[in-house]
């Protein structure tokens, strides 16, 4: 049975069934929004051990943080 992930914008609300979230959301509206069918949804996972000073200077990766992050530039 293939699952449905019903949207109330921009928040993912429900997945389920069609009929599952018909009735979940009877008398509310939401969207199907089928950009995800065929794929894999899953959480995002962080690594809550490593510190972000470190991961910022070894890890190619772009940060995203609620406060501003002084790094230093690439050699």
């Amino acid at each position: 049975m293939p699952y449905r992930v019903a949207l109330q914008k921009p928040h993912i609300a429900a997945v389920g069934s069609l009929e599952e979230l018909r009735i979940h959301f009877a008398g509310t509206e939401f969207t199907i929004d089928r950009r995800f069918a065929g794929k894999v949804i899953m959480p995002d996972f962080i690594d809550p051990h490593i510190h972000p000073t470190i991961a910022a200077t070894i890890l190619p990766i772009n940060i995203v943080s609620a406060m501003s992050w002084p790094l230093r530039s690439p050699c």
